[in-house]
């Protein structure tokens, strides 16, 4: 099960319908046209229920969901139980207050019905509390596709949002906020999904657990691309039962926009409860930024950019080409992109030590070399080994690309390019021609080819290197236009719809290189019965999504 895209302000509900709207227009469905739906977001544990099998799995972290079919014996389940589906485990308010709140269990109780829930999740013999409540049908599962729902069309969304949202934050259970959902199976199919969500569902969060602090002073440091970002150190506050001292502030534009300068009262949150989140600014300073970089000391500068909404934003940048901070993120953030494991940062500090700055100059370095670094006999081979089966195993040309460590052009920016264009004509793209591709502004297009040019001579090593890369232009075969075109998949485990061979041929047959283990390459782990833990270990450590057989059908059948 893939996650949903969150929001917390009407704006950035407003920004989703825009593009709703706006893939509408392109397919000629007018706003009047298009159904939007709005459903309460239950705060419990995610979980997809499969009858026929008596199998109930979480969705987990969104990357791996746990067996949790020795609960189904007292789960009482909300909905056509023979259908089955994704639904939500979750318990009604009052029997929590009732039973097992901290009010009346005192240090033995929980903080809410969530917490409750996922601990289920966590054991394979339930304790005297939640065996209780499971013996007593006091744990439910609603099916998604039968809870209340309310509906309207895009052009009146608006209008009817605070009603919905009104209407649908009213329940017996814990809640987290509402979802909208579109309607149209034409709309939906063009927006698609991330690898994290679908574009077109959106949960609008409520925000709990609001918190005062203060800005006690910001900490400045250098990524990948130069860009110095901010980190508010705050005065020590509680956030959902953790106490936090430091909130991220994104970047400096950020700090402007919001008057988050030294001595700034704010109104703070961890978002999902875990990310600590600056919400709103209740008293603002002007922020000031350093002159000179953090790390090497060189003049800073004021790029002007786009941050992640797509509005002008200020990035704060090192104007040293050999910042050893930015170095060292670029580096390691290189790396793993390339699918090559152990260069953790620690390493990749002690390389540029030894005057391997480059990531040209470390891929050709020998065994030898790493001994005169510093590293030990066993570790160099490991390198060497590593390198070496990096090189083998198939890779998408986005991944090459997005290695470089050009500003704006990450992953997902560099697969829209390739649709476009081969990697190799990288040299031959402009301004004019980049722009023209949807999503890429006039802006944003100039920082990339920019970038290009001054990472022009290492894409020409990366591309003569020896890499196993794989074409994802729209020019390639006709592999290359199936629904898994560039993905790389592995199977294992039992699969209930056929023989596992059958289903890896089909992958392929699809576009889909379908890769024998689990690495850092690998975009799916697809796992059907009595599926070995080591591969759902591995797939978990690097952040592989991992699909259900029935969740891997639905999502690409």
């Amino acid at each position: 099960m893939l996650s949903t895209d969150k929001a917390y302000t009407l704006e950035d509900v407003k920004k989703w319908l825009s593009r709703v709207i706006k893939a509408g227009q392109q397919l000629g469905v007018s706003a009047s046209d298009i159904v939007i739906e709005c459903t309460s977001k239950f705060d419990g544990i995610a979980a997809r229920y499969d009858h026929t099998q008596k199998l109930l799995v979480t969705r987990g972290d969104g990357l791996q969901g746990t067996n949790i079919s020795n609960i189904l014996s007292g789960l009482k389940i909300v909905g056509d139980k023979y259908a089955g589906g994704v639904g939500e485990i979750v318990m009604k308010n009052h029997y929590f207050d009732q039973y097992f709140s901290k009010e009346v269990l005192g240090e033995n109780g929980f903080v809410d019905s969530r917490g409750f829930i996922a601990g289920m999740s966590n054991q394979d013999v339930l304790d005297e509390h939640r065996k209780f409540a499971l013996d007593n049908g006091m744990v439910e599962l609603l099916i998604y596709t039968d809870v209340d729902r309310s509906q309207c069309n895009a052009e009146d969304f608006i209008e009817q949002y605070e009603a919905f949202e009104k209407k649908h934050l009213k329940s017996e259970y814990m809640l987290d906020g509402v979802v909208f959902d579109v309607v149209n199976a034409d709309i939906k199919a063009l927006l698609g999904s991330t690898s994290h969500h679908p574009v077109w569902r959106l949960a609008k969060k409520q925000i709990k657990g609001l918190k005062e602090t203060v800005v006690e002073n910001i900490r400045w440091q250098v990524g990948r691309t130069k860009v110095i970002t901010p980190v508010l150190e705050v005065k020590s506050v509680v956030l959902s039962r953790v106490n936090v001292t430091s909130i991220t502030g994104h970047s400096l534009g950020y700090l402007k926009k919001h008057q988050l300068g030294v001595g700034a009262k704010i109104l703070a949150n961890r978002s999902g409860d875990v990310v600590p989140t600056h919400q709103s600014t209740i008293s603002g300073v002007e922020p000031e930024y350093p002159t000179l970089c953090p790390c090497c000391n060189a003049k800073t500068f004021i790029r002007v950019g786009k941050s992640k909404g797509g509005e002008s934003n200020d990035f704060l940048m090192c104007s040293n080409e050999e910042c050893g901070g930015s170095q060292v993120s670029y580096l390691f953030d290189a790396f793993k992109r390339l699918g090559i494991d152990l260069f953790g940062r620690k390493s990749c500090e002690k390389l540029i030590d030894g005057n391997y700055t480059t990531l040209e100059s470390i891929l050709m370095m020998t065994k030898q070399d790493f001994i005169d670094v510093g590293f030990g006999q066993g570790q160099a081979g490991n390198f060497i080994a590593e390198i070496d089966r990096a090189k083998r195993e198939p890779i998408k040309g986005s991944h090459i690309l997005s290695s470089l460590g050009i500003h704006l052009l990450g992953r997902k920016a560099s697969e829209d390019i390739l649709t476009k264009y081969k990697i190799d004509q990288m040299a031959e793209l402009t301004i004019e021609k980049l722009s023209m591709l949807d999503g890429f502004a006039k802006l944003s297009a100039k920082t990339i080819v920019d970038g290009l040019a001054a990472k022009r001579d290492t894409l020409k090593f990366l591309l003569e290197y020896g890499f196993n890369i794989e074409q994802t232009s729209e020019s390639n075969d006709d592999a290359s236009e199936g629904a898994l075109s560039g993905l790389n998949i592995v199977f294992t485990g039992a699969m209930k719809q056929g023989s596992r061979d059958v289903m890896q041929s089909e992958a392929k047959a699809r576009g889909a290189k379908v890769q024998s283990s689990v690495n850092s390459r690998t975009d799916y782990l697809i796992i059907g019965q009595k599926v070995g833990q080591s591969k759902m270990d591995k797939a978990k450590e690097l952040g592989v999504s991992i699909l259900s057989e029935d969740e891997y059908i639905e999502h690409f059948h």
